[in-house]
């Protein structure tokens, strides 16, 4: 393992968006090439406080992240996903479809409306949230604890925002691998390291994916990739596969290449809190969005940020970090804004909240 010591000093945030103190450890590794969090004692501490207190979408009072098209239509992540799995691999009108790691049952909630002639069945690691899964339309089945003990296989599992968690993913791919039924298909998603700087400060998420290491992952485990893509949602990596015929096998990922990549982004992330920093000399600013990557803005910033940004209607309203959140039309005249995300991400909103005109709108500095 190749420690990457920069990283000690950022500050972190969990993945359902609390600030968490610096002091992580961040490595890659010499054989897969893989970024992952250093397994340390420390850092599963900080992993069982986070979950002992977890809040799904805490911004949107437990509303689905939106994803928002370049007209400035929203609609709910899971459904979107569901959508290019119907359109593009042809999914049958009746199927067996296990959702691991369903969390609220967001995902579960949209399949019933686009899926009706499916059965059902989440997955979770403990009890605590079997009522409101059985309650969904179609769920047949509620599973807590280990993934071996499901006896059931399935035409369809989804796992979103799951994998990332775990220190060895290929296992867990591979034991959902072994839930499907003949033909059936794997659908995973993860944050994409390679446009998303982020996930990196993410401190319960283990390992960091980018396509060539999400390909050795799935060979690892016998899976079969028919898709592959960053296109379906922002920044993040769909996967669609099923189990291989023959044994898979993957060359794994550059682990210089990695390193540099790491190394690019610490010092991006450096540049964003400078460009937030010089915004904000004169007066203070607004961040525009209320995910990760403002989530973990506003915690270099915060004295600095007046309030927050965003057109998801479920968060306009409310109070974030201590801040209001607001609609671009109710954002103060004259006020100034800073995009808190990737330049990618910046260029899709930009002539949108420009159009407003009636608040100056800063970019995040530029990639190398």
């Amino acid at each position: 393992m190749i420690e990457v010591e920069a990283f000690r000093r950022f500050r972190r945030i969990t993945s359902d968006f609390r600030p968490w103190p610096s002091d992580g450890r961040l490595a890659v590794c010499s054989a897969c090439g893989a970024a992952q969090k250093m397994a340390t004692e420390a850092w599963r501490q900080d992993c069982h406080a986070i979950y002992a207190s977890y809040d799904v979408y805490p911004q949107g009072d437990g509303s689905e992240q939106v994803v928002f098209a370049s007209s400035g239509a929203g609609e709910a992540r899971s459904r979107v996903i569901l959508r290019r799995l119907i359109d593009e691999h042809r999914l049958p009108e009746t199927g067996w479809h296990l959702d691991f790691g369903c969390g609220d049952g967001s995902l579960l909630r949209n399949a019933a409306a686009v899926l009706p002639g499916w059965w059902r069945a989440g997955a979770e690691i403990n009890e605590s949230r079997r009522p409101e899964i059985e309650a969904i339309d179609g769920v047949r089945e509620f599973y807590a604890g280990n993934i071996a003990a499901i006896p059931t296989r399935f035409d369809l599992v989804t796992t979103v925002h799951v994998l990332e968690h775990f220190e060895q993913p290929a296992t867990i791919a591979a034991m959902l691998a072994g839930k499907l039924a003949a033909g059936g298909l794997l659908m995973i998603q993860t944050p994409d390291l390679l446009n998303n700087p982020f996930d990196l400060l993410i401190a319960d998420h283990a390992t960091h994916f980018t396509p060539a290491v999400m390909r050795q992952c799935l060979a690892k485990a016998g899976l079969a990739p028919l898709a592959l893509t960053a296109d379906w949602t922002p920044r993040e990596l769909s996967v669609v596969a099923r189990r291989a015929e023959v044994g898979a096998t993957e060359a794994g990922a550059d682990s210089a290449m990695t390193l540099a990549l790491v190394e690019s982004h610490l010092d991006w992330l450096d540049r964003l809190v400078e460009t937030a920093r010089q915004a904000a000399s004169t007066q203070p600013i607004g961040l525009f969005g209320t995910s990760i990557a403002a989530s973990w803005l506003f915690g270099e910033v915060s004295a600095e940020t007046a309030f927050f940004v965003d057109e998801d209607d479920a968060r306009v309203g409310s109070t974030y970090h201590g801040r209001s959140v607001f609609h671009p039309t109710q954002v103060p005249p004259g006020s100034r804004v800073l995009i808190a995300h990737t330049p990618v991400f910046a260029e899709t909103v930009i002539e949108r909240l420009l159009a407003y005109g009636h608040f100056d709108v800063v970019m995040p500095p530029p990639f190398d």
